[in-house]
């Protein structure tokens, strides 16, 4: 007579084996999820970085009068800035500071330096931070200037490109 009241040691290897393989796949396939959501939510958030600076730039542009932008001569080693205009070409000079008339009095939004990284300040309050490289780009006898600007973390240039030949910036 046999007795069959337990599993055999085999039978127990086997599931347990079995079972391992189960959770080794469950275990790679909750890292990979884990990966491409950190992805995603980076990705996220870069994009709403950008979405913040473009809005900034088209509030200001579209509802303001007489705008000014003057880029940073840094790359001649000073320190000075200078007001872009109509006749002169301007390619991939940094941004400095925008000036803008809003109807009621001349307003200005800087763009700080802290070490490496850039701010983009309006007043007191910092509309975005952790800017790496903002730069303006504009040819020559041109009203259409282009605001490229990248982030920490990532290498891909965002733009902002405005009008301003009723702005402040035209041939008179």
């Amino acid at each position: 007579m046999q007795n069959n009241n337990g599993f055999t040691l085999m039978e127990c290897m086997v599931s347990c084996m079995l079972v391992g393989i189960v959770v080794i796949g469950i275990q790679k396939m909750s890292v990979f999820s884990f990966i491409t959501y950190n992805d995603f939510i980076a990705q996220e958030t870069m994009n709403n970085q950008s979405e913040i600076v473009y809005y900034f730039f088209k509030n200001r542009f579209e509802y303001s009068k007489d705008v000014q932008i003057y880029v940073s001569d840094r790359y001649q080693n000073s320190t000075t800035s200078r007001k872009i205009n109509y006749m002169e070409a301007v390619t991939n000079m940094p941004l400095y500071q925008i000036t803008y008339n809003l109807g009621t009095s001349q307003t200005a939004s800087y763009l700080y330096s802290d070490a490496a990284n850039y701010k983009l300040v309006y007043q007191t309050q910092t509309v975005q931070s952790n800017i790496k490289t903002m730069t303006v780009t504009k040819s020559a006898n041109s009203s259409l200037v282009t605001i490229l600007y990248t982030f920490v973390g990532s290498d891909e240039v965002h733009n902002y490109i405005v009008d301003l030949g009723y702005k402040g910036l035209n041939n008179e």
